[in-house]
């Protein structure tokens, strides 16, 4: 149920993880090295093949899975001369990369809709994808030079958060609004059926229903 849990007994990496999302039949998570692990339970965790990754040269910080694809898709970022590549796979062990067209910044998470994938990234940068396989950067985002660190789809729209308080709202995911300004880094966002929340530095938190108005908590 989420509150009472214990740690697998036999830690399957000594890499940090990440990220971690749910396909419906399994966990899959990712982290540092090229780190990917798959389990049923939650519990009992298995090591995906972290050369199909890029091995330690590798940091992946966001997955999601797509229902309508069948398939995980993890976001890289590594360092600046190297930039960022998606990877792709059908049972979170095996990975295929793909490189963006149009950036070479740090990604940092990854959602998707049922026809849309986005990344998010340094410096602003936003990717879209409609198949998983070819990505392309937008040329400008609302977000400026701010990093955007976590990105989700929730109530018919990404939402998207970043530095400096900095939440974006899209139906598309290529046409992005910015109505809030804002002085506290935002870290990850995550959504229910109906609400979307982030959380940043100094313990604040926002929700939001429409991920266009908010409500600090």
């Amino acid at each position: 149920d989420g509150i009472a849990s214990a740690a697998n007994s036999v830690n399957p990496t000594s890499s940090d993880l990440q990220a971690v999302t749910w396909s419906g039949s399994q966990f899959a998570a990712v982290g540092r090295d090229g780190t990917t692990l798959t389990s049923s339970n939650g519990t009992s965790w298995t090591t995906g093949n972290s050369s199909s990754t890029g091995g330690t040269s590798t940091e992946l910080y966001g997955i999601t899975w797509s229902s309508t694809k069948n398939m995980f898709v993890a976001a890289e970022g590594n360092n600046m001369n190297t930039g960022g590549t998606l990877h792709t796979s059908t049972d979170g062990l095996n990975w295929t990369a793909h490189t963006i067209s149009g950036t070479t910044n740090l990604l940092t998470d990854v959602a998707c809709s049922s026809t849309t994938f986005v990344g998010v990234g340094t410096y602003g940068t936003i990717v879209t994808s409609t198949d998983g396989l070819t990505w392309t950067a937008l040329s400008t985002t609302p977000a400026g030079n701010y990093y955007l660190n976590g990105v989700v789809w929730g109530n018919s729209q990404f939402v998207a958060v970043g530095d400096c308080s900095t939440i974006l709202g899209s139906s598309d995911g290529t046409n992005w609004s910015n109505p809030f300004g804002g002085t506290n880094p935002q870290s990850r966002v995550s959504a229910s059926r109906t609400v979307a929340a982030s959380r940043g530095e100094y313990h604040r938190k926002f929700i939001s229903a429409s991920g266009v108005h908010r409500s600090s908590r």
